[in-house]
């Protein structure tokens, strides 16, 4: 009887397979570890075995393994006792862990025990796949003559495929040792009966769905955090999840085969880095194939592990068979308790949770320190989206990306999630900084500028060369390299500002030549490019909107529409005087449509908010200390090419002439007067940590958290926020200052600075304010200490604001 595999090509069916077994070749002993390319055949087999008396010694015995080892373990065992050559099924990268059982137990030369592996042959030659599973296919063959084990192909072909499991069964007798049949990819048509055990399984309803439940634990996941994920739905799922968020993927090692290894591999990481906490999303049938693993994280005290075991009590990915410690087995109850053997071997147990609301319980509890590893358990239904893909990502870019993440610095988050004597000075006895800029950063990048280099030398050249395509790709997106050839930067020694004066001085004609710029302010910022229009003798106007508020797009199509004489526009990316964020695409559009160009000051904004080189503006100016991380002193402008070969000699400064200056780098890679070569040093090694954080989205996803924090403490403490949410940036926050009689600025600041912590005074016209960054080389933590230690201050100056 033939069918049609899931390729749509004539395919064998299993119910007739394993009915010749049964009947035919008298096997009534099958086990093994379920596999995707033979699980039509792995189905039947669980259907045909249900329907026996496995008490009697007539019926049928299906054993699903927790490993392969184990299986081959389970079959010398049944035939010891039954002499019967008993059937293992498995994926052909099971072979790995099935390789000890073989060669020193049932191979012909030490006890002869016959058996038949039927293997799924992923990678098979001629069969598309993915590069774990073609490096197995092409090597399984080999494995298989290495280990003495003759081999048989399985055809489509009915008579053919039971000649086939014939001629194997009486090879294993005739050697006394183990045979290996060969199944490639759609060998197998669909099972005829439908009653599948999953189905007969009545497992509850109401379970959580497993991407939901990941997209919680996700939430709970740190920004230096490390993921690893077990092979199968929750990698593919964990995948689409960063996708779907705009999150990076560098924090993720995906397993993508070694099933059952993701725990160890965890440990290891946990291991080499114990300041950094490492999450382990386990999965039910990956966990019990090396239980003993577990062991492993107590005995080593890896109290920075978090193993999150997702439990929905089946081999689902590869035809939903049920695990050996599923409610679904012949005693209809569950034969462990996962907790339980994660506390007997020395973790802290957080229980098991099997709603969101319990989820997210549990999940507070994994947080901060404990002193041991922690486990738990989250049990989900069965079942993921059918149009779930796969990553997109090759495995070495997803490797590197990865190592790329570990070489980030962390924190010692016990330390700082109290106060302590130190306050929120770092080992090295500063300050945190919680400003717009310059901000505290890692010690590797104060490390980098520990260095001397020659500014003519070929070393030095090559970094300015890197620097400036890296910073480039923070806009044009990496290797998509969108717009790139549009595009290039131009780097300044000097603080930003240096930067947006010589972007004016550079694009805005002198007045003489018809150059006029509309400046879209509604801060400090705005205001300081008309200052420098003044010094330069640029004309110009503003256009204002309120100081707390995004700029409004009718006032500015407005100004677009009466001032015909502007030749360009100005706006300020993210408004440091609040924090506010200007919709800058939105403006682009409305600037390019009435044939104007746009200048962009995004100092606070870059590398934090994305802005892509596809939003028509001319040039952007930024600096080396805001959401880079890097030291003060170098400033830099991204500027379309021809823009900058229009703007030849507009620039009435020698130092700022940033025409001259690209034109310097792009002949002799060299630049034009002394560079600051250590604030280079340091910026290479913060754009290194940059793209390991995962670029703009993760950078972002770190600031939204601290931001998070940092705005939801100080509403429980009374203060309020300038800002409404919707406009807030992640970069820094503008506070009211207090009315109570007993609270001065100035006795404020003094106590927060004297316990390590920095802030800002405000900058608004219409209102005392003060302002306190997100930004910088700080973390969730780090704001928890803040926030600790400002209720201690507001408590020793007897101010109570609620």
């Amino acid at each position: 009887m033939a069918g049609t595999g899931s390729d749509g090509t004539t395919a064998v069916c299993p119910k007739q397979l394993f009915d010749f077994l049964r009947q035919d070749l008298d096997v009534d002993f099958f086990t093994g570890v379920p596999d995707s390319c033979i699980k039509h055949f792995c189905t039947e087999i669980d259907i045909g075995c249900s329907s026996s008396d496995n008490n009697s010694s007539s019926g049928a015995i299906h054993a699903i393994a927790a490993n392969e080892g184990a299986s081959i373990a389970l079959a010398i065992g049944n035939y010891l006792a039954t002499n019967k050559v008993p059937v293992v099924y498995m994926q052909n990268s099971g072979l790995g862990n099935a390789t000890n059982p073989i060669l020193s137990a049932a191979h012909p030369h030490v006890y002869g025990i016959p058996m038949m592996l039927i293997l799924g042959w992923r990678g098979a030659p001629g069969h598309a796949d993915e590069p774990q599973h073609v490096v197995t296919g092409q090597k399984t063959q080999q494995l298989c003559d290495a280990m003495d084990v003759p081999t048989f192909i399985l055809t489509t072909d009915a008579k053919a495929a039971q000649a086939t499991l014939q001629e194997a069964h009486e090879a294993a007798r005739a050697r006394q040792g183990p045979v290996a049949v060969l199944v490639p990819p759609n060998t197998f048509s669909k099972p005829i009966s439908s009653n599948t055990k999953q189905e007969e399984e009545d497992r509850p309803s109401t379970l959580m769905i497993r991407e939901h439940a990941l997209a919680q634990i996700l939430q709970a996941v740190g920004p230096t955090d490390a993921v690893v994920s077990t092979t199968g739905f929750t990698s593919r799922e964990l995948y689409e999840l960063r996708e779907a968020s705009g999150s990076s993927h560098a924090s993720d090692f995906r397993c993508v085969g070694s099933m059952g290894h993701a725990a160890a591999i965890a440990q290891g990481i946990a291991l080499s880095q114990p300041h950094r906490t490492v999450w382990c999303l386990d999965g039910d049938g990956a966990a019990l194939m090396h239980l003993g693993s577990m062991a492993f994280s107590a005995s080593f005290g890896l109290d920075n592990l978090r193993h999150v075991l997702i439990n929905n009590e089946v081999h689902e990915s590869v035809g939903g068979q049920n695990t050996v410690a599923s409610q679904g087995s012949q005693q209809k109850q569950s034969l462990h308790s996962f907790p339980a053997v994660a506390s007997s071997l020395g973790y802290h147990s957080i229980g098991t949770a099997t709603s969101e609301t319990e989820l997210h319980d549990k999940l507070e509890k994994l947080k901060g320190p404990s002193g041991r590893p922690l486990f738990l358990e989250v049990k989900v239904a069965v079942g993921a989206r059918t149009d779930l893909g796969r990553p997109k990502t090759t495995t070495e870019a997803a490797r590197k990306a990865f190592m790329k993440f570990c070489q980030l610095p962390t924190t010692d988050k016990e330390s700082r999630a109290t106060i302590s004597s130190s306050g929120g000075f770092t080992q090295s006895g500063e300050p945190l900084l919680l400003t717009p800029g310059p901000l505290t950063t890692s010690p590797t990048v104060k490390a980098a500028m520990m260095h001397d280099l020659g500014s003519r030398d070929d070393a030095f050249i090559r970094l300015t060369q890197k620097v400036r395509q890296q910073l480039v790709d923070v806009v044009v997106g990496g290797k998509k390299r969108n717009h790139e050839g549009d595009l290039t930067a131009v780097l300044l020694q000097g603080s930003g500002t240096f930067a947006v004066e010589a972007m004016i001085g550079q694009f805005v004609p002198d007045t003489i030549d018809g150059g006029k710029l509309l400046i879209l302010c509604n801060g400090a910022y705005g205001r300081r490019m008309g200052s420098i229009c003044e010094a330069l003798g640029r004309d110009y106007i503003f256009a204002e909107s309120p100081e707390s508020e995004p700029m409004n797009l009718e006032l500015v199509q407005k100004a677009l529409d009466k001032l015909t004489d502007v030749t360009h526009v100005a706006v300020v990316s993210c408004e440091t005087t609040t924090g506010v964020w200007n919709p800058v695409e939105e403006i682009a559009y409305l600037v390019m449509a009435k044939g104007k160009r746009l200048l962009i000051d995004a100092m606070s904004s870059f590398a934090v908010v994305d802005i892509p080189a596809s939003v028509p503006f001319d040039a952007m100016a930024a600096s080396s200390n805001k959401g880079l991380q890097g030291s003060p002193g170098l400033g830099f402008v991204l500027a379309r090419k021809v823009a900058l070969e229009e703007s030849k000699g507009n620039s009435q400064s020698l130092a700022l002439d940033l025409y001259s200056q690209w034109q310097g780098f792009e002949a002799s890679g060299e630049w034009r007067f002394t560079p600051p070569t250590h604030c280079l040093l340091a910026l290479a090694q913060a754009l290194e940590e940059f793209e390991a954080e995962g670029g703009v989205s993760g950078r972002r996803k770190r600031y939204e958290a601290n931001c998070k924090t940092l705005i939801d403490g100080m509403k429980e403490l009374g203060f309020e926020s300038v800002v409404p949410a919707a406009s807030q940036t992640p970069i820094i926050v503008t506070f009211r200052m207090p009315t109570h009689p007993n609270f001065d600025f100035r006795a404020f600041y003094d106590r927060l600075s004297s316990h390590g912590y920095v802030i800002y005074p405000g900058k608004l016209t219409a209102e005392p304010t003060f302002r306190v960054g997100c930004i910088g080389h700080m973390f969730p933590h780090d704001m928890e200490g803040f926030l600790a230690t400002l209720r201690q201050v507001l408590d020793t100056m007897d101010v109570s604001l609620r």
